[in-house]
């Protein structure tokens, strides 16, 4: 949270106060639950004597926790009766208080004026060591690639250990989802080049088939993850409205880890084979042919069929303003006779901006002048539909 302190001071001018409770955040696990009761309502003292000496108010504060602290801030905003500015709960802790009826006993969305959660460990902790919870408390709960676990957590847990010692590897073995929630809340202050612009959905499977990639009307559904959520909550007219609803967005497994999200959708041909099975791997490529990024379609085989369409929500480095071309290829597995599939069109939507600002429903197709199909293992350059449609008359005036 140090670190979170010192990127604050870089870009505001503000106070910041960090609140060391580690003499009371102890084994065993019971004890520092209890202590959360006690911390809590002397920060809210604290804060009260701040708005009595200094002329501030309340609504100016924004109390940041991580786990147990996200607990820690809301029996402070309890204690000032809800009058807080903002609270953002960076994973909050699951144990002892998932599945709590009583809302005095944990961070709710009464708690601040805004509350925000960052849930990424949300995996049971009899499952996996999940140090999180699943459900939904705040204004706005944001679920990073479905709140469960994160990409590129488990290559730094087999790592770290030979890397950065026994001490260490131990710690990032056990809390690495549990932590990834300050390392995005951080990349958030940071401006990135690719809002974390988050969409409500019923699951982050329904997500990632682009199921749900509109912001709606009053903007409701979507928001932006961390710093910038503040900022923008003139797109939800109606905060009471988002309570209840799980946002969804996808990272890349390291820093940087705000890259620009697509839904891309993949259309097959009526002379595609019936019951051909594969993955597709994607590389998208800028103007200037000087950077490339991979991007796979599905993690594992499917099945096409023809006239069908396909979508799936990735994530690239290229930003929608230099993205040029598209690169196709497809694997069929093992097998001695090569087959080939038969693509229509790929539609990129892009699902982050770096303005900020709600996206609009824009929309690029790609295609490709092949017609013959694309044989397993053969890269096809899919261009964008404009510059097919320019060679082709450019064809017919010279015909």
């Amino acid at each position: 949270m140090r670190d979170v302190k010192d990127k604050y001071l870089e870009i505001e001018d503000t106070n910041v106060i960090i609140c060391d409770w580690s003499r009371a955040n102890f084994f065993p696990y019971t004890v520092a639950t209890a202590n959360t009761r006690v911390v809590g309502p002397m920060i809210g003292i604290v804060i009260q004597q701040l708005c009595k000496f200094f002329n501030v108010t309340e609504d100016s504060f924004h109390i940041i926790g991580h786990s147990l602290g996200s607990h820690i801030a809301g029996y402070a905003g309890k204690f000032l009766n809800g009058k807080l500015g903002e609270i953002t709960g960076l994973d909050p802790a699951g144990p002892y208080y998932e599945g709590l009826k009583d809302t005095r006993a944990r961070l709710w969305h009464t708690d601040a004026l805004f509350v925000q959660s960052i849930h990424t460990d949300a995996t049971h902790l009899l499952e996996s060591f999940g140090f999180g919870t699943y459900e939904t408390f705040s204004h706005i709960d944001i679920y990073p690639n479905g709140g469960r676990t994160q990409p590129g957590c488990d290559q730094e847990r087999s790592t770290a250990i030979q890397t950065e010692g026994l001490l260490y590897g131990v710690r990032r073995l056990i809390m690495c989802n549990h932590q990834r929630a300050i390392e995005f809340f951080k990349e958030s202050m940071i401006d990135p080049e690719s809002t974390p612009f988050a969409y409500a959905c019923d699951s982050f499977e329904a997500f990632d088939r682009g199921e749900c990639s509109e912001c709606g009307l009053d903007g409701s559904r979507c928001t932006i993850l961390g710093m910038m959520a503040q900022k923008y909550r003139s797109f939800i007219k109606n905060p009471d409205q988002t309570i209840g609803r799980r946002y969804f967005l996808t990272t890349s497994p390291h820093n940087i880890f705000f890259k620009f999200q697509y839904l891309v959708r993949i259309k097959t041909s009526k002379t595609n084979p019936f019951n051909i099975m594969g993955r597709i791997l994607l590389k998208f490529v800028n103007f200037y042919d000087d950077q490339k990024s991979d991007a796979h379609f599905n993690q594992k085989d499917e099945k096409f069929l023809s006239s069908t369409s396909y979508q799936h929500v990735l994530v690239t480095d290229i930003n929608p303003n230099d993205l040029n071309s598209i690169v196709f290829k497809w694997t069929h597995g093992w097998t001695l006779f090569k087959k080939r599939i038969f693509i229509e069109n790929i539609e990129v939507v892009p699902l982050s901006t770096r303005s900020g600002f709600i996206r609009s429903s824009q929309h690029e197709l790609f295609e490709t002048e092949k017609s013959n199909g694309i044989v397993n293992d053969e890269e096809v350059v899919f261009d964008r539909e404009s510059v097919i449609q320019e060679r082709r008359s450019k064809r017919n005036n010279l015909a």
